[in-house]
């Protein structure tokens, strides 16, 4: 398994599921899925079985080739596995053809939640502030 595809397969699911929750993982396992790397091939892959989905009679194949490689310029700093979360998520509640930036936000909306568990936890890790003190006032 390589290194990209065992951070998909350790990022956090639904509560639903059996999957290590965001909050039990290490904070380099946080960082390395944060920042693992995007997937354009894979990209472009996922959206064009999302859009198949959605008859298109008259798109002519230039006008496929241009919507695939919006969603993979769209799409490009997003690591592989929060792209595949926001299209399952669309693929399962929408009824309608996604723009690039309807899935982008979905997978914004899937990092997030791993960005707060590691401020979090890198606000835990900072030393206290010291106690500040006035000197020359009276109260």
């Amino acid at each position: 398994m390589t290194d990209q595809s065992n951070a998909v397969a350790k990022m956090p699911q639904p509560a639903s599921s059996s999957a290590v929750s965001v909050k039990e993982q290490s904070i380099e396992a946080l960082t390395r899925a944060i920042h693992s790397p995007g997937d354009e091939a894979f990209t472009m892959d996922r959206a064009r079985r999302c859009l198949k989905l959605y008859f298109e009679p008259d798109m002519t194949a230039e006008d496929r080739v241009a919507i695939l490689e919006a969603f993979a310029r769209a799409l490009r700093d997003f690591p592989r596995w929060a792209v595949s979360r926001a299209f399952d998520g669309w693929e399962r509640e929408q009824r309608r053809r996604p723009s690039p930036g309807d899935i982008v936000a979905l997978t914004r909306a899937a990092l997030q939640p791993v960005r707060d568990e590691l401020a979090e936890r890198q606000k835990a890790l900072q030393p206290p502030e010291p106690p500040r003190v006035c000197f020359g006032v009276q109260n």
